[in-house]
Parts: C-alpha cells; sequence; structure tokens
C-alpha cells in the first residue's frame, strides 16, 4: 500500500478506514472538537517519535516507500510525510487506547505497532485491501473481518498496557499468560501474511484466530485437530 498512498485512490482508503473507525468505536458521538483536539495533540506528541517506537520491518517498508516516491520525483519532505502516513494510519486506535488505559500516546502506539508486527496483522490488512468484489456479501465478509481483527488487536494492546511497564514487556507478559496457545496462533496468522494474495478464506481464518485469543465475538472458524 505505501508506495500508492499519493494517489486519490489510496487516500479515500485511509479516510473511509479512519471513518470507519470512529462510527464503530463510538467516537463520533462525542464532541468533535474534544476529538479534534485530543487527535491532533496525540499526533504532534507521535510523529517526532516514530524512529524510537515503529518495529524494524515497518520501518524498513516506510524508508522503501520514501525512496520509491524519492524516485519518482517527490520533493524531500512530502515524500516522508506520505511514507508516515502508513503508519499514522493506526493513530485513531492508538488514541483511543492511550485514553481507555490512562498512558501516553507514544508507549500506546509502541504497543499497537509491537502487536501487529509479532501476529503479521498490518500485513493482513494491507492484503485486505485488494479483497474487492461486487457481491455484496462478499464485501459484508471482508468488512466484518476486519472489524473482528482491529476489536482484537485492541483488546490484546490494552491487556499489554495493562502491566504498566514498556510495551515489549507488556507484550510479552500477555503472551506468557497462555504461551502455546497465542504463540501457535501467531504462527498461524504469520503464515497467512506470508502466503501471498490474501484470500476471503484466509482472512476470516486469521480473524476467528485472532478473536480466540483475545477474547470477545467474530467469526468462528473450527481449528483443525
Amino acid at each position: 500500500m505505501a508506495e500508492n498512498l499519493w494517489t486519490p485512490a489510496a487516500v479515500r482508503r485511509l479516510l473511509l478506514g479512519a471513518t470507519a473507525f470512529y462510527l464503530r468505536d463510538g467516537t463520533a458521538a462525542r464532541d468533535p472538537d474534544e476529538v479534534i483536539s485530543h487527535h491532533r495533540t496525540a499526533w504532534t506528541e507521535l510523529v517526532p517519535k516514530l524512529e524510537e517506537i515503529v518495529p524494524a520491518r515497518a520501518l524498513r517498508r516506510r524508508q522503501e516507500a520514501r525512496d520509491r516516491l524519492l524516485g519518482s520525483g517527490v520533493p524531500g519532505d512530502l515524500a516522508a510525510d506520505i511514507a508516515d502516513l502508513d503508519i499514522l494510519a493506526v493513530l485513531p486506535a492508538v488514541t483511543e487506547i492511550a485514553r481507555i488505559a490512562g498512558r501516553d500516546v507514544t508507549i500506546a502506539a509502541a504497543a499497537y505497532l509491537l502487536v501487529g508486527e509479532r501476529f503479521g496483522l498490518d500485513r493482513i490488512a494491507e492484503g485486505a485491501q485488494s479483497l474487492g468484489s461486487s457481491e455484496a456479501y462478499e464485501r459484508l465478509a471482508v468488512t466484518g473481518a476486519e472489524a473482528a481483527i482491529a476489536a482484537a488487536r485492541r483488546r490484546i494492546t490494552l491487556a499489554s498496557l495493562a502491566s504498566g511497564g514498556p510495551a515489549e514487556q507488556g507484550l510479552d507478559g500477555y503472551q506468557a499468560g497462555d504461551r502455546a496457545r497465542i504463540e501457535r496462533a501467531m504462527r498461524e496468522l504469520n503464515e497467512i501474511a506470508d502466503a501471498g494474495a490474501l484470500t476471503l478464506a484466509r482472512l476470516t481464518v486469521a480473524a476467528s484466530r485472532l478473536t480466540d485469543i483475545a477474547g470477545g465475538d467474530g467469526p468462528v472458524v473450527r481449528q483443525n485437530s
């Protein structure tokens, strides 16, 4: 996705994703001025610290996106800002997680991004963007699976932040609580992320596995014995 962020279609996806979050999360029911101010402050705090909190794989993708944009003739500062959008697209979710957990937005972002890295969720989300369909029920299935993954990722992030420590320590503690089951789910999710073109079936399985370890409602897929 990163190399195409400057195209109108990609920007549209980014805006629609943020809008869907606000509607699904209930944020839209709060005072708009308060929400805008809260998220603007979070953006200002987070941007200068991206190098410190973004996992290595995402940093490499960010640099590759910046290089591609520069190679296409995009000015340096603009190329950097556009490449950052791929990471900063998580800001709405991160800001609300920080508010709920009572933690600094930088710590919340580090935890959220680390969950995405370990479970392969950002790569799965990127693959889901290619699952266009003219069939209404298939579109509903994709949207439902994406919502289930987002909700489960949020619950895992909040659980990892509950320790009060750094992001990595918190997620390590969360994994230790049910290590065998969580690590099995992590392997399956990363296999899906690395399997090539994402399919609706794979996306549904990913949502089911993540929901299973995070708790909550989501698509149900039986575990193979």
